[in-house]
């Protein structure tokens, strides 16, 4: 499983957010019962009003269909007790997060690729803030598509944690 850290707020607004964009989504990896899990999440929306959505605890599962078509800025952090533990992103950005086109009616969820030449056009490209604390990435929500995603965390002593949610994206408006 892979580790999501938490996204600092400044009242009650991603930080690290673009002011353009009305709207962001966040999650906290953390550890349950030596396990890593989505252990926090929250959505904001600058204007607007009306929005649900955001990440879903403990799935990781991002749900945009409540919020307003736009930019959204998606942050996922490692929270403390993780990253004092050892756990780390992997150095290369494209492989802390992989994202794929998840095609209507299909039965079976697409596994995402990771690497750079697999990243979707409908996503800006990803980037670590905060030490490597935290995997930021915008989704332009363009379109009214899923994707499944991935997020991978690498446990102390090197062995690979891999988290796939889905990201569903119907915007209105």
């Amino acid at each position: 499983m892979n580790i999501l850290s938490k996204l600092l707020l400044v009242g009650g607004v991603n930080e690290t957010a673009d002011p353009t964009r009305t709207a962001s989504a966040w999650a906290s990896i953390g550890l349950k019962d030596g396990e890593l899990y989505f252990s926090g999440s929250g959505n904001h929306q600058t204007s607007g009003g009306g929005m649900s959505g955001g990440i879903v605890k403990g799935s990781g599962e991002l749900d945009l269909s409540g919020m307003p078509k736009g930019d959204v800025d998606i942050s996922i952090f490692l929270e403390d007790e993780v990253w004092n533990a050892g756990y780390r992103f992997p150095s290369d950005v494209y492989q802390a997060v992989a994202i794929v086109y998840y095609p209507p009616n299909s039965s079976t969820a697409p596994e995402p690729v990771f690497g750079q030449g697999n990243w979707p056009s409908e996503f800006d490209a990803p980037s670590f803030t905060e030490g490597k604390k935290k995997l930021v990435f915008v989704d332009k929500d363009d379109d009214n598509s899923t994707y499944e995603y991935s997020i991978t965390v690498i446990k102390p002593g090197g062995e690979r944690v891999v988290l796939d949610p889905k990201i569903k994206n119907t915007g209105n408006g």
